[in-house]
């Protein structure tokens, strides 16, 4: 059995039997009320400047730009993030939906 450490992790970094773990994640609620904030003090046109600015930078060779750029662009492999490619996928099966609707319902 691996040994125990003060964190009340095991030696292979897991938490040993018994242990109650940490506080956990926050609610959903707390997740919305913060990107509530963030949305207020950064609206669109805002966060378009700060887009603007990371696409210069990264042209100029700026990797942290160009990486930042192309996990919303393209995404991450490991990522369940959304990227652009799925915004597109999802508006247009909500097209086909709406206009399957007015196919049903004219």
């Amino acid at each position: 059995m691996p040994a125990k450490s003060n964190s009340g992790r095991g030696s292979n970094g897991r938490f040993q039997p018994g242990n109650p773990g940490g506080p956990g994640r926050p609610s959903r609620q707390t997740e919305y009320q913060y990107l509530r904030a963030i949305s207020e003090i950064c609206p669109v046109d805002t966060f378009k400047e700060i887009v603007t600015a990371a696409v210069d930078a990264a042209c100029r060779g700026d990797d942290k730009a160009r990486i930042w750029l192309s996990s919303y662009l393209v995404g991450h492999a490991d990522s369940k993030a959304v990227c652009l490619s799925q915004i597109d996928m999802a508006e247009s099966q909500l097209a086909r939906d709406e206009e399957f609707d007015r196919f049903l319902n004219p």
